[in-house]
């Protein structure tokens, strides 16, 4: 709100809510210039050095036992490897950038490190083949969810999320062209380097692979945990650090 241009108004906070008491508006901004709020955040990020990324995790797959067997969640066809995949050898290098691109969303979301810490709860691979895909899901009892994508065939499918304002589709309208207020999904094609952040909460789904190879992905979940003394003191000795404790 402190951008030039930006709305500026007197705010009365309280847990979970806000009062917009007396909006100043720029003399740029008309009376019909609407203000966005309910917001729903997606963050779409292209990792550096995806090459080296994507050789390190290409490295601890082949170390990953053979004999490994998977489990179903929302994926119908393809392979859904166990959930602590990031206590596996090999994976330190993408579980790193994981965790360095979840303290920049949170600060995006003002999170208050100041009394928590991010926690890396789930991380998994995922092997979709022809005709794979995801049913539509979300991930309870976590605050950030996201995928990172490794090979990326032709056709692969992408990955659809839904308005969540349900009551929004009862007055529809007719639009000149789609926008923020009243698009009902949003699609995003999948890329290798592309990672992929949104609220846990946020219902999504996964379009089936109609190309001849596999699309090869990591997905994680992201919690959160009240921050003790010792992280505190932790803190401290490591202002110099990107992460400093704010990710366990």
């Amino acid at each position: 709100m402190g951008s030039p241009g930006a709305l500026k108004m007197r705010i009365t906070y309280s847990p979970n809510r806000l009062t917009l008491n007396d909006a100043i508006r720029p003399q740029s901004m008309t009376t019909h210039t609407p203000e966005k709020w309910f917001a729903t955040p997606i963050w779409r990020i292209n990792i550096e050095d995806v090459d080296v990324v994507n050789e390190t995790i290409f490295a601890a797959m082949a170390s990953l036992p053979e004999d490994e067997g998977g489990i179903n969640r929302s994926n119908v066809g393809g392979w859904h490897s166990g959930t602590q995949l990031y206590k596996a050898p090999g994976f330190e290098t993408i579980r790193q950038r994981i965790s360095t691109t979840a303290v920049e969303c949170a600060q995006s979301l003002d999170f208050n490190f100041d009394t928590h810490a991010l926690v890396l709860k789930e991380m998994w691979l995922n092997r979709n083949g022809p005709g794979a895909y995801n049913k539509a899901h979300i991930h309870p009892g976590s605050f950030l969810s996201g995928v990172y994508y490794v090979t990326v065939p032709e056709g692969a499918g992408a990955i659809e999320f839904t308005d969540p304002i349900t009551a929004r589709t009862m007055a529809g309208y007719p639009m000149a062209k789609a926008n923020a207020f009243a698009v009902r999904s949003i699609r995003v094609n999948p890329k290798p380097g592309l990672m992929v952040f949104f609220p846990s909460w946020l219902q999504h789904s996964v379009s089936p692979n109609t190309g001849e190879e596999e699309r090869i992905s990591i997905s994680f979940n992201i919690g959160y945990r009240p921050r003790g003394k010792a992280q505190l003191a932790d803190d401290q000795a490591n202002k110099g650090s990107a992460l400093g404790s704010k990710f366990e």
